[in-house]
């Protein structure tokens, strides 16, 4: 990370020190505008004229960030590199006929450059109403660059940190960059309520409150390998997708504390003083014991005579966890183990559906001693609950959920339906939890909510998503541009066999697969072929859709190493391109981006995204899938069914609990003192976030 490159991909740039020469950098920030809107973005034009008073040695070095970042998340742009579109396209029917399209003028052509640009940002900052200007880059709506001081800039950190969910691995990066580069004195937000990320920033030294005897065996974990996750990798792993052969797993050994000095020894040790509880400690006996095989808590047992004790009873005595305890006093009496349980909201909110499902004659007492601990059950929990049971009234058959770190659903077993009364119930009480939080906030007065926001997700498992130039949260439905052809792709580096294929549903249901093995589904599809490399270089594969005359309903677009090994550490980027002149592209040339993600993954196989072909809009599905690379088959209908249907709980339900009690609900834009905008939310997932706590 870098400071120029955490800015940017916020939305901003940075101030800079003087001209001190006066030098005139309007051609410098100029080829930064060009840089810029040929990938879909623009300097507003306070940014623009901000960054002109820069040096030239800053735009230099900021044109060289931004280019690295665009090369590695969406390919590299450089003609040396370029591969021609195999022959099987070229001689294709729909090559052909797209030769009839009409050609845009290739507008950097004379000495008027600069210009000609200028034109064109004035008229997209409506500085002027010449509709004869042409449009000179395929992308029509940009992503604007504004600009920020030095606050705005470290207020990143802050507002990142008080997120009450996981952040996305470059969002974690972040912050991690911030915690090194200025310490304590970063502003800190009152709580960090998501455990990792408070474990992070404690183990760099931060002065942040650590609450659990968890929390430092996150924080010595963290130290140790640079995650704050606990659990350890398998120790034996298929060698690939296509074989029964075990191997060891070389992750293991990365995954293991590494030895300490002596100060870190005594740092660790005594923030374990403060918090020590063996009940918690058994619950990770062997990482605990391996831990104080590192410390040597003997060593300092004057100092630090609980840790101490502890360490000893793990070794030498049978201790029971508090879960134990909770079940003893369930043993003695239902009213026993529920005020056992409620001893930790949390635990007892993750357990509300089992209690009611398996204790129907108590559900009374169960959701009294509920209601009585709701204030202590964080937001994130609550909204987590809000959402289970909202599906409660059928049988839960395909029931799923997203293990830590996981890439992919685990699948859970079927639960009988709750009566739709006894849900309501449990819904209501958890709106007056949340709202009530709500009600502590400022008002918002009247407020107008954009019905597209149904169309959002609320944010889960947002760690494991892929790096993308455009974060969205899995699920949400994105707009296509209404262009002529759509042009998903693969570029790769690596000397690796990667498969890009879609599978297609049309209006009758029936299925339609366009990959290596059958190039052209439909006249208006075509895949560029396969390749095969052996070596590293510049590799891709693409298929095009002609948008008017595509007759599916619903695209799924998969990629897959063949060899069954991990698509990580392959140098790939998947996504897509929108386009009005498929002929304009004939070569890698990845000017008309609309999203790509940057592959991570340490599975073979990756279902990215759906296209849905009827509404011109995409859905991010981002999950591994199981198996050896092979197609889809019996359930490919009933997967797209499921990734296609409105979420449980929408960014929209979240907003109109704020406006129900912060303010008035109101239908027109012009009337409302507050606007929730599609916009605003789609690429921001840090900003329903700010509204979940």
């Amino acid at each position: 990370m870098k400071k120029n490159l955490i800015a940017f991909r916020k939305g901003f740039i940075l101030p800079t020190t003087g001209n001190l020469k006066d030098t005139d950098t309007t051609e410098l920030v100029s080829e930064f505008q060009h840089l810029l809107m040929t990938y879909g973005y623009m300097m507003t034009e306070e940014a623009f004229n901000q960054l002109k008073l820069g040096t030239v040695d800053y735009i230099t070095e900021l044109i060289s960030d931004i280019k690295d970042y665009f090369y590695t998340n969406i390919g590299k742009k450089d003609a040396k590199e370029l591969r021609e579109l195999l022959t099987s396209y070229k001689d294709s029917e729909m090559y052909l006929r797209d030769l009839r399209l009409k050609k845009f003028s290739n507008f950097f052509v004379d000495d008027d450059i600069y210009t000609s640009m200028f034109n064109y940002c004035n008229l997209v900052w409506g500085k002027t109403d010449d509709v004869e200007i042409p449009q000179v880059y395929e992308t029509v709506k940009f992503t604007f660059i504004d600009f920020a001081d030095d606050v705005k800039f470290k207020s990143i950190f802050t507002d990142l940190i008080k997120i009450g969910t996981a952040l996305t691995p470059a969002d974690f990066e972040i912050i991690e960059w911030f915690a090194k580069e200025y310490g304590n004195d970063n502003i800190m937000p009152d709580s960090i309520p998501f455990k990792e990320n408070l474990c992070m920033v404690a183990s760099l030294g931060l002065n942040v409150p650590v609450k659990t005897t968890t929390d430092i065996l996150r924080i010595a974990t963290y130290m140790s390998n640079g995650t704050t996750d606990l659990i350890l990798p398998k120790k034996m792993i298929k060698e690939n997708a296509w074989t029964k052969k075990w191997i060891e797993n070389p992750k293991r050994v990365e995954a293991k504390f590494r030895k300490f000095k002596r100060s870190e020894r005594r740092y660790l040790l005594d923030l374990l003083e403060r918090v020590v509880d063996v009940k918690e400690m058994v619950l990770n006996r062997g990482r605990w014991i391996k831990l104080g095989e590192i410390l040597h808590p003997g060593d300092y047992a004057s100092k630090y005579p609980k840790t101490m004790n502890a360490f000893k009873d793990l070794r030498n005595n049978k201790v029971k966890s508090w879960y134990s305890d909770v079940e003893t006093a369930f043993l003695k009496s239902f009213t026993d183990g529920l005020k056992k349980l409620s001893e930790r909201p949390g635990e007892f909110a993750r357990r509300l559906d089992a209690l009611l499902r398996n204790n129907k004659t108590k559900t009374d007492l169960i959701l009294d001693t509920f209601t009585k601990v709701g204030n202590k059950i964080s937001s994130k929990v609550l909204w987590e609950l809000y959402s289970h049971f909202g599906k409660r009234s059928d049988v839960q058959t395909n029931r799923s959920i997203w293990i830590k770190g996981a890439r992919k659903p685990t699948q859970l077993p079927s639960l009988k339906s709750i009566d739709i009364e006894l849900i309501n119930k449990v819904q209501d009480a958890i709106i007056t939890m949340i709202t009530n939080r709500f009600a502590t906030l400022d008002k918002l007065g009247n407020v107008f909510i954009d019905e597209e926001l149904k169309k959002i997700p609320v944010p889960t498992n947002m760690r494991t998503l892929q790096d993308a130039t455009k974060v969205v949260i899995r699920g949400t439905r994105m707009p296509l541009e209404f262009k002529k052809v759509l042009r998903p792709y693969i570029h790769w580096t690596a000397g690796v066999d990667l498969d890009l294929s879609m599978s297609f549903i049309d209006k009758d249901d029936q299925t339609a697969l366009c990959s290596y093995t059958n190039l052209s589904p439909d006249k208006s599809i075509q895949h560029s072929g396969d390749v095969i490399p052996h070596v590293v270089g510049k590799w891709a594969e693409y298929i095009d859709i002609n948008l008017e005359e595509n007759p599916y309903k619903y695209g799924l677009l998969t990629v897959r190493n063949f060899a069954g090994t991990s698509l990580e550490d392959v140098g790939a980027v998947i996504g897509f391109m929108e386009r009005n002149n498929l002929h304009s592209s004939t070569k890698w040339k990845p000017d008309t981006i609309e999203n790509s993600f940057k592959v991570s993954s340490k599975g073979s196989n990756v279902n990215l995204l759906i296209i849905d072909f009827e509404t011109k809009e995409w859905i991010l599905v981002d999950e591994d899938s199981d198996g050896i690379p092979v197609e889809f088959k019996d359930n490919i209908l009933n997967y797209i069914e499921s990734l296609t249907s409105e979420p449980k709980l929408s960014v929209y339900d979240v907003l109109n609990m704020h406006t129900g009690v912060r303010g008035l609900k109101v239908d027109e834009k012009e009337n409302s003192d507050v606007q929730f905008l599609f916009e605003d939310f789609s690429t921001s997932y840090e900003k329903i976030a700010e509204y979940m706590l």
